[in-house]
């Protein structure tokens, strides 16, 4: 379920925050013309919209942080019970009619244990809810003021967090570390992410809305959303240094 954080400082309806370090440069960057005389001026006329959901915490809160210093206006959501349930999400699209929204992300996700052993269909279907079904009806749902955005702006993106180990063609005997404990519930929650993911960026790129999966590393992944354009609709990026790929295979 999604509930708007209470409104800290009130600006044309959005939630703002008041938080501290950002990398200004990297996200002014992502959304600005290719001069910078434009990009001052489209920033002035334009100022653009993020979505972050389950932002009140961790890397979501640190995304708040690093767009609100960049001068974005922010809508939190805090995840309260299943961030799947449609008649709440309904409810945050009524109250954003007519807003444009120039980036979603959608951090809001869930590892519950559950191996061979004790794995629960209460414990997995939990997951695939959060992790795959609620970023779906959140991209949906929200489509229209994704639209409006791409209308004034000409682009909108939508990001997903999803994960290495929701990466069927990367679980050999030599990453099996990575996936203990996590492939019944997360990693397979993750993979039906993907699979959303890529069927999204099918029917979202006509409409030259762009779909990218970062993994969570906040500083890495601002600088990756600095970097988006329609052709990276799809494209499941590794930004973790440990693992020598640029790209994931799915």
């Amino acid at each position: 379920m999604f509930e708007l954080v209470e409104d800290v400082k009130a600006k044309v309806h959005i939630h703002e925050y008041s938080v501290s370090q950002t990398t200004l440069e990297q996200i002014f960057n992502s959304f600005a013309s290719q001069q910078e005389e434009e990009e001052e001026e489209l920033f002035v006329a334009f100022t653009k919209t993020v979505l972050v959901t389950d932002s009140t915490r961790g890397i979501g809160l640190a995304l708040v942080e690093h767009f609100l210093r960049a001068g974005w206006n922010i809508i939190g959501t805090a995840r309260a019970g299943s961030n799947a349930e449609k008649a709440t999400i309904l409810e945050v699209a009524r109250q954003l009619e007519g807003q444009p929204i120039d980036l979603i992300i959608n951090n809001a996700g869930i590892n519950l244990p559950g191996s061979l052993e004790t794995g629960t269909k209460e414990v997995l279907m939990r997951q695939f809810e959060v992790n795959a079904v609620g970023p779906f009806l959140v991209a949906r749902t929200l489509l229209p003021n994704l639209q409006l955005a791409e209308n004034t702006r000409g682009f909108a993106f939508v990001v997903q967090l999803s994960s290495f180990v929701g990466s069927m063609g990367s679980h050999t005997s030599e990453t099996a570390a990575f996936f203990k404990d996590s492939l019944y519930g997360y990693g397979t929650s993750k993979a039906a992410l993907n699979m959303i993911t890529r069927s999204l960026a099918f029917d979202l790129q006509p409409k030259d809305i762009g779909k990218r999966k970062p993994a969570d590393c906040v500083a890495a992944m601002t600088d990756l959303i600095a970097k988006l354009t329609p052709e990276s609709t799809g494209k499941f990026i590794n930004l973790d240094p440990q693992i020598p790929v640029a790209e994931l295979p799915w």
